[in-house]
C-alpha cells in the first residue's frame, strides 16, 4: 500500500514556516543588480532554442535563472507602471529547473473542508473559476491515517490524496495551472537519450517540482513518436529501414503550448515531413511515448492488443488526465499485498468516475510513483524507488525564491 505519511498531532491543518534571512528588499536589489550586469554583458539566449540547452547544461543553469527573473520581473514592472494587467508569470522553455516553491504555500489536513477552504481561496485569487469544478470536494472518501497534501500560491493549485474507489486504493494528484509553461518534462541528465537514470524523486529536486510524477519511461522501449524541446527526437522507419514513413506502434500522447493534450493513436502513419509539419503548426512543446490512450472526450477507450504494459491484466499502473483548461489529474493504483492493481480499463473507468476529459497511461509498475514535497508514493508501499529515464511535473511560476508574494 502507498505509503502514508505521519499523522499532525498539534492541529488539523499546518502549514510550513519559512526561514527569514533577508528581507524582500534586500534579495530583490541583489537579484536586480545581477540581471543589470547580465543584461549589460550581453549573455542572455535565445530561451526557444531548444539545442543551445542541451549542449551546456552546467553554463546555462545560472542563465536559466536570470531568464525566470527577467521574464517575471518585466511583467511585473508593467502591471505596476501602467496599471493595465495583472501580473501573469511564465517560466521559459530552455530553462533547467523552474523558480524553488515557497514552504509556507504547502500544508497538510486530514479533513476535507480545510481542503475545500483553500480551494475556495484559489477562487478568490481568481486561479480558479467561479464556476470551475474541482474533483477533491467535501465527498471524496479519504483513506483513513493518509493526509492531503496541498501546495497553493497565485500560480498554481495541487492537492494530493489517497481514496478508495471501486475496491482500489488510489492516489490522486489534481492541479491547477495559471500558465501552459508550468507544466514540463524533465530527462535524466538534461539530455535525450541520455545512459544514465535518476530515481523522481532526484528528477523532482533538481527541477523544484511542486509535484512530480512518472512520464514514460521512454528509454524501456524503441516505439512510439518521441518530441522533446519542439524536435523529433524518435522516428522510427517501419516497415523497412528506406521507408519514408512511420508507422506508430502505439498510442502518443502530444502536449502543446497552451498546455492541451493531442493523440496520435496506434496504426497512424506519418512521413517525417508530415510529423515536423503537425509540431510546428500545433506548436507541440513535447510528447509521451507509452498509452494506451484511456479516455477520450470524457468517454473510456476498449484497449486490445496493445504492445506495452500488458493492459489486460491487473498490475500497478498510472495516468495523467486533463480535466480542462491547464487543469490536470493524476492517478496511481498500487500493487501490493493490500492492492491487486488494476487493468487498463479499470483505470479508465476510475478516470471517468472524476469526470476527466482525455487520459493517458503512463509507465507502470515499480516507476508509478509521485513525489510532492519530497513526500514519496510509491507503488511498493515502503518508500523504494525505480530509476526512470524521465518525469513529468508542476511547478510554481512565482520568481522570487523563498520569499512569499505579498
Amino acid at each position: 500500500m502507498p505509503e502514508r505519511l505521519p499523522a499532525v498531532r498539534e492541529s488539523h491543518i499546518r502549514k510550513k514556516q519559512r526561514p527569514s534571512f533577508f528581507s524582500t528588499g534586500a534579495v530583490f536589489a541583489v537579484l536586480s543588480l545581477l540581471v543589470l550586469c547580465w543584461m549589460a554583458l550581453a549573455l542572455h539566449p535565445d530561451s526557444r532554442t531548444s539545442a543551445d540547452w542541451s549542449e551546456a547544461k552546467e553554463s546555462t543553469s545560472l542563465v536559466a535563472g536570470l531568464d525566470v527573473f527577467t521574464a517575471n520581473s518585466k511583467n511585473a514592472a508593467f502591471s505596476t507602471v501602467t496599471g493595465q494587467a495583472e501580473e501573469h508569470y511564465i517560466i521559459p522553455e530552455g530553462a533547467l529547473a523552474a523558480p524553488v516553491p515557497d514552504v509556507v504555500s504547502y500544508s497538510e489536513t486530514y479533513r476535507a473542508r480545510d481542503v475545500v477552504e483553500i480551494i475556495a481561496d484559489a477562487r478568490d485569487s481568481g486561479l480558479l473559476g467561479a464556476a470551475e469544478r474541482t474533483v477533491f470536494s467535501l465527498s471524496s472518501a479519504l483513506e483513513k491515517d493518509s493526509p492531503v497534501l496541498t501546495y497553493f500560491d497565485e500560480t498554481i493549485l495541487a492537492v494530493t490524496w489517497q481514496e478508495e474507489v471501486d475496491g482500489h486504493l488510489c492516489t490522486f494528484c489534481e492541479v491547477r495551472l495559471a500558465d501552459a509553461s508550468q507544466i514540463r518534462r524533465k530527462l535524466s541528465q538534461d539530455i535525450y537519450a541520455a545512459p544514465v537514470r535518476s530515481v523522481t524523486s532526484d528528477l523532482a529536486a533538481q527541477g523544484n517540482a511542486v509535484v512530480a510524477v512518472n512520464a514514460d519511461n521512454y528509454l524501456s522501449h524503441e516505439l512510439g513518436i518521441a518530441v522533446y524541446q519542439r524536435e523529433v527526437r524518435r522516428f522510427i522507419q517501419w516497415p523497412y529501414s528506406f521507408s519514408n514513413r512511420c508507422f506508430n506502434a502505439i498510442d502518443t500522447l502530444f502536449v502543446d503550448a497552451s498546455g492541451n493534450f493531442r493523440f496520435s493513436l496506434a496504426g497512424t502513419q506519418w512521413s517525417r515531413e508530415d510529423l515536423e509539419a503537425f509540431v510546428s503548426d500545433n506548436d507541440i512543446r513535447f510528447s509521451l511515448v507509452c498509452g494506451p490512450v484511456l479516455v477520450v472526450a470524457g468517454q473510456p477507450q476498449t484497449v486490445k492488443g496493445y504492445p506495452l504494459g500488458s493492459p489486460g491484466s491487473s498490475s500497478a499502473r498510472a495516468a495523467i488526465a486533463q480535466c480542462g483548461n491547464l487543469h490536470y489529474l493524476y492517478l496511481s493504483v498500487p500493487e501490493t499485498d493490500d492492492s491487486s492493481g488494476c487493468t487498463a480499463e479499470e483505470l479508465a473507468a476510475i478516470l471517468c468516475s472524476k469526470k476527466v476529459e482525455h487520459a493517458y497511461a503512463l509507465a507502470g509498475g515499480h516507476t508509478a510513483e509521485l513525489v510532492f514535497d519530497g513526500q514519496v508514493y510509491s507503488p511498493s508501499g515502503d518508500g523504494s524507488e525505480a530509476p526512470v529515464s524521465d518525469i513529468l511535473y508542476f511547478a510554481t511560476a512565482l520568481p522570487y525564491k523563498g520569499v512569499a508574494k505579498k
